[in-house]
C-alpha cells in the first residue's frame, strides 16, 4: 500500500478522523452483528454492512 497516495486520496473526501492499524486488531464476533440486528435502522439497507458484507469468517478473510 502506498500510504502517502491513500492519504492524499483521503484528504479529498469529507473525512474528518482515520486511522491506520493493524487487522489482528480487529474484533470479528457474531456478537458485533446482533447489535446491528436489533439496534441499527440501517441493517439490510447498505451494502458496507451486515448482512450484506457476508459471515463474520468471510469478513475476517477479506481484511486479512
Amino acid at each position: 500500500m502506498n500510504r502517502a497516495l491513500l492519504e492524499a486520496q483521503l484528504s479529498e473526501l469529507p473525512i474528518v478522523q482515520y486511522e491506520f492499524f493493524k487487522t489482528d486488531v480487529l474484533d470479528f464476533s457474531e456478537r458485533i452483528r446482533v447489535v446491528c440486528k436489533t439496534e441499527c435502522p440501517r441493517y439490510g439497507k447498505s451494502w458496507a454492512c451486515p448482512p450484506a458484507v457476508g459471515t463474520v469468517d468471510e469478513c475476517r478473510a477479506r481484511c486479512m
